[in-house]
């Protein structure tokens, strides 16, 4: 999303066999996946996480593909 805001390129999300509320909402398997890995990190990779939670976000709500069965 870096590259989206400071250099104006493209970004074109594809959601494959997840949904995207899954994403925004860091719910399902996002939001086990970020509480495991919560669970033992330390401040600096806790702020790195936070940087992705809000990366992923973003990117949830921009138009891009869902594929269910690719």
């Amino acid at each position: 999303m870096e590259c989206e805001e400071e250099k104006g390129q493209k970004v074109f999300p594809i959601f494959y066999h997840v949904e995207p509320t899954e994403v925004r909402n860091q719910s399902g398997i996002y939001g086990e996946a970020f509480k495991n890995h919560e669970t033992n990190a330390d401040e600096v990779k806790k702020k790195k996480m936070e940087e992705w939670r809000a990366a992923l976000r973003k990117a949830s709500q921009l138009n891009g593909f869902h594929l269910h069965n690719g």
